[in-house]
Parts: structure tokens; C-alpha cells; sequence
């Protein structure tokens, strides 16, 4: 693992209550988007989605994942179009992938070849 280096997250939500985030990321109908793609891809109604798990864990890298205030109060940046995959390097913290990109991903193995593409020249 690589101390210096840590992936940050940042999901399309502000913190709030279990089960406001669930209705928020699971839509309930066929014609309801869920408010956070990047949850949605991530995340399955009882946990982190096993492939995307394994993953991260392969990767050898902290990661944290941030409702959108935590990230602003933690790396004191402005707002920024969320969600977001950031990865942290030292004191240098460099956007992955933009909201743009997370939210065309129409599958976690789509999300997973972005990533592991932009990641591979800061974990080499």
C-alpha cells in the first residue's frame, strides 16, 4: 500500500439520514435516475458491490468515500460538479474522473476501466 497516496470519492449526495440516502441512490421507478450515479454503481442496497470491493482492495490504495460537505470541509476546495474520483498525492490532490465521465458509466465494470486506466501512471 502506498502511504502517500489515498483515492477519495465523492458522492452527488450531502449527508443525511440511512434511509433518505437510500430512496435518494435507488430509484423506486423505472423513470427515476438516482440522485448519485456513482453510489448507485458502487454501492447495492445491503453494501459495497462485491466486484467494485475486490477492486479497490486489488488497487493496494486507501480509499475514502465523502459525502459532498465532507469533501469541502476536509480539502477546503470550492464546490465542484459531483461525483467525483480524486486521488490524493502527498499534499497534491488530482481529479480522476469528472462527473461527466462517472455519470455516462452505465455499469461498475464500466466505472472500473476509466479508473483503472487514469490510475495506472500514480501507482506505477
Amino acid at each position: 500500500m502506498q502511504p502517500d497516496h489515498k483515492l477519495v470519492f465523492v458522492y452527488n449526495l450531502d449527508k443525511g439520514s440511512l434511509s433518505d440516502i437510500k430512496d435518494k441512490i435507488y430509484a423506486t421507478t423505472p423513470s427515476k435516475a438516482p440522485a448519485c450515479i456513482l453510489c448507485s454503481l458502487i454501492q447495492s442496497p445491503v453494501g459495497m458491490k462485491k466486484g467494485w470491493k475486490r477492486f479497490i482492495q486489488d488497487l493496494g490504495i486507501q480509499a475514502d468515500y465523502l459525502f459532498r460537505e465532507e469533501f469541502q470541509k476536509e480539502y477546503g476546495l470550492p464546490k465542484f460538479n459531483a461525483p467525483g474520483i480524486f486521488i490524493q498525492l502527498g499534499g497534491s490532490l488530482i481529479l480522476l474522473v469528472s462527473a461527466e465521465e462517472v455519470n455516462r458509466c452505465e455499469s461498475t465494470d464500466a466505472l472500473i476501466d476509466i479508473l483503472r486506466q487514469r490510475i495506472q501512471k500514480y501507482l506505477a
